[in-house]
């Protein structure tokens, strides 16, 4: 990881509640970091491979100084929204001082710190005590990770090898922070965790199948594509996908 910091850049605007910070602009002065994978520009050394920073400050100042606003927290917020348009920024924080806002202090300021969180959804699957496992399995993934929604489970019937009982499926939606491949090897290991054995029957019967389906509003898996009842789940808890 690195960090790119733009250090006290001083504008104008209109910030505070009293009748006379409605009328007249006052300086505030805005700290930056900014955290990103930069493995690509050190090797590439291209301006597309980085966060553009002017690009970035530019946009703050025609964003801030016409603006009005009643408080440093909202104010702070406005450019963290800002930076946080930059697909290549993992996590930023934004200090914003005002000066001379209280008697006797240099200024007072407020921090915001927010991280950019992957979003996966992941496919359940089970045909071996499967109420039970699921359940397991979905305390397990909640333990781990933030839950955004989930879909309902149903009862569907075995593919490739017809000699086993009905599988229940559903999926998860769900935030972290792990990179997709630690992910998928979190997963695996929960797998493990809830029992499941490395099988010689491909589509034989399992206790616990945890698939990752979606990843940051891709489509990664090609049951998604193959499963009706996949793509029904993962539509439930993500309308917005957009399929390509």
């Amino acid at each position: 990881m690195a960090t790119i910091r733009i250090t006290d850049l001083k504008l104008r605007t209109i910030i505070g509640i009293n009748d006379w910070e409605r009328d007249q602009e006052q300086d505030i002065i805005i700290n930056i970091t900014m955290e990103y994978d930069a493995t690509k520009a050190i090797k590439s050394d291209k301006i597309k491979d980085t966060i553009d920073y002017k690009t970035i400050t530019k946009k703050i100042i025609k964003a801030v100084q016409p603006s009005r606003f009643f408080l440093l927290e909202k104010l702070t917020n406005f450019i963290l929204d800002i930076v946080m348009e930059n697909s290549f920024v993992n996590e930023a924080t934004v200090r914003v001082d005002k000066p001379m806002a209280l008697r006797f202090a240099r200024s007072v300021s407020v921090e915001i710190t927010r991280k950019r969180f992957n979003k996966a959804i992941i496919g359940l699957g089970s045909n071996i005590d499967p109420q039970r496992n699921i359940q397991k399995a979905k305390k397990l993934l909640a333990k781990k990770f933030y839950i955004l929604a989930e879909s309902r489970f149903v009862r569907t019937k075995p593919v490739g090898f017809k000699d086993q009982p009905d599988f229940l499926n559903g999926a998860v939606y769900l935030e972290t922070e792990l990179k997709q491949g630690s992910l998928r090897q979190a997963l695996k290991n929960l797998e493990v965790q809830l029992g499941r054995r490395v099988s010689l029957q491909k589509f034989g019967p399992r206790t616990i199948d945890l698939d990752l389906i979606v990843w940051n509003d891709r489509v990664v898996h090609n049951d998604f594509y193959e499963r009706n009842f996949l793509r029904k789940a993962v539509f439930e808890v993500f309308p917005e996908l957009e399929v390509k």
